[in-house]
């Protein structure tokens, strides 16, 4: 990877040589050679997923493309699950595939205390439980939004996409309302992703297994140092980052982790030790923004704003 100066999606700037630059809250990591920190397995390791995955019960809905930057092109299945994530994706700069590999897992979770008890409803790509029918704004509309109640009409998701192609960056509003008279309590909305950066593609090389880390709040990423990748090759990070809270939700509510499962819908994943606050664990594992929105009331919605990124 020849050496450029670039904004860092942490915050500041980064230089890349021949390792990767990681601005992680206050701290630089610079991780080059072998990955640091973290248990878990080498390049050489079985992986525990197939290239030949699929997602089960999504359809192909929309497609984002931008050709500069590398180009980078998304899709969008019609349950608001990120189906593709191909970037760089021209002849020039070769062809990776982040997300569209193995299980494609890639999703939400919404959990609350209702008037009926505890909810839980996900999709996470290759399992949909609690959700009813989505609606799906036209083609053409900006930003592209999915509609979805859960299946006893409790709450209504609404998911809405932005692209903004020249930062290879992805955007994602979610929205929950209440639709009963009553207060929906402990209130959790995540979204889920099973990164599997530079593993597929015409070009992708790598095994599943990644290097993940977490900021505390604010980022999670799972990210190949430049050292792992073969002759001729390029090594790649995909980032999930915390954008904003609507006025109603609390400082704070948001959680950056790195989940133990790669599809996990629990509502408090089970998370991989070490993974936070600088530190870095190597294998193949989930990562998740969660959010803890509280008490919804009648009527009312709170709404959060995250970006995937590739960088």
């Amino acid at each position: 990877m020849a050496t450029s100066q670039s904004t860092s999606p942490w915050g500041g700037h980064m230089k890349r040589h021949a390792g990767v630059v990681l601005a992680l809250g206050s701290a630089v990591v610079v991780v080059a050679g072998s990955a640091a920190g973290g248990a878990a397995a080498g390049p050489s390791a079985p992986s525990k997923q197939s290239l030949q995955g699929k997602v089960l019960g999504s359809t192909h809905w929309r497609t984002f493309h931008f050709t500069t930057s590398g180009g980078t092109t998304l899709e969008l299945s019609t349950d608001g699950n990120i189906l593709s994530y191909l970037s760089p994706d021209s002849t020039s700069n070769g062809r990776y595939e982040h997300i569209g590999v193995g299980a494609r897992g890639e999703g939400y979770v919404l959990c609350y205390g209702g008037p009926t008890g505890a909810i839980k409803a996900f999709d996470t790509g290759t399992g949909n439980v609690g959700f009813g029918p989505s609606t799906d704004s036209p083609l053409s509309a900006v930003p592209a939004t999915v509609t979805r109640k859960t299946s006893n009409g409790q709450a209504t998701l609404t998911q809405k996409f932005a692209f903004v192609g020249v930062q290879r960056e992805l955007d994602v509003t979610m929205s929950v309302k209440n639709n009963t008279g009553s207060t929906l309590s402990n209130v959790i909305l995540r979204r889920q992703v099973d990164f599997d950066t530079d593993t597929g593609g015409a070009d992708g090389w790598a095994n599943f297994q990644n290097t993940h880390a977490a900021t505390t709040h604010t980022s999670v990423i799972a990210y190949n140092p430049a050292s792992k990748a073969p002759a001729g090759k390029e090594a790649h990070g995909m980032m999930l980052r915390h954008l904003s809270v609507s006025s109603n939700v609390g400082a704070n509510s948001n959680t950056a982790l790195v989940t133990t499962d790669i599809l996990e819908s629990a509502c408090d994943p089970a998370t991989v030790p070490g993974a936070v606050q600088n530190g870095t664990v190597n294998g193949d594992f989930g990562d998740t923004m969660r959010y803890k929105l509280g008490s919804i009331g009648p009527g009312a919605t709170k709404s959060v704003t995250m970006a995937y990124i590739r960088f």
